[in-house]
């Protein structure tokens, strides 16, 4: 795929969370969900960052580290909050933390710490799993179609189940030397994200908040 493409496909995923966040403001639903607003916000600046950076040739990959810690941080804390999450769960958040800090201590901030942010991808894909489990087996949410919280799920299990795959092949993805292969995997992340944005927007103009 020519490398245009590729560049403006990561634009719009670079500026895609703006859309629920000014979804957020108009509707005033920040207290509603603190956690996904916060989530949003914060990678959206780190994002709208690294790409102003970029754009004047700036050394930006740091920034990618932030993103990661940023997203297991508070999309641990929106499943937390909505649902009563096992003692080994939130063992296991500790874990990943953990491992996503040494990762990136490890691995330097001039790379993708691949290992650490798949394991973090790979966690909050559990999570977003056992939410379903608990939605489904305590039937907490009466009718899943008109529930924000569950299609703001769904949102980020399609996220994190693409960004699983792609930071386990980042090494890859990321080379100079980039394949179509390559490129449809980073692509996947990217479109990934902009799905992820999209279904939140509609997701917290649903009536019932549940």
């Amino acid at each position: 795929m020519d490398n245009k493409y590729i560049v403006v496909i990561g634009s719009i995923s670079d500026f895609s969370e703006l859309l629920p966040l000014l979804c957020f403001f108009y509707l005033g639903k920040i207290k509603t969900f603190p956690y996904i607003f916060t989530a949003l916000a914060a990678t959206s600046a780190l994002n709208i960052t690294s790409f102003v950076l970029s754009e004047f040739g700036v050394y930006n990959l740091y920034l990618y580290h932030l993103i990661g810690i940023a997203e297991l941080l508070l999309y641990y804390g929106f499943y937390k909050r909505n649902v009563a999450l096992t003692k080994v769960l939130k063992g296991f958040f500790f874990t990943a933390l953990i491992i996503y800090v040494l990762g990136s201590l490890f691995e330097g901030f001039d790379s993708i710490n691949s290992f650490s942010r798949s394991v973090s991808c790979l966690y909050l894909l559990i999570l977003g799993l056992y939410y379903l489990y608990v939605v489904y087996r305590d039937e907490i949410i009466s009718d899943v179609t008109h529930s924000s919280a569950f299609w703001i799920n769904a949102g980020l299990l399609f996220y994190f189940s693409a960004s699983f795959f792609t930071f386990l092949m980042s090494k890859k993805i990321l080379s100079l030397e980039i394949t179509d292969f390559f490129s449809a995997g980073w692509l996947i992340h990217m479109i990934s994200n902009i799905v992820k944005n999209i279904v939140i927007f509609f997701a917290i103009r649903l009536r019932d908040n549940v």
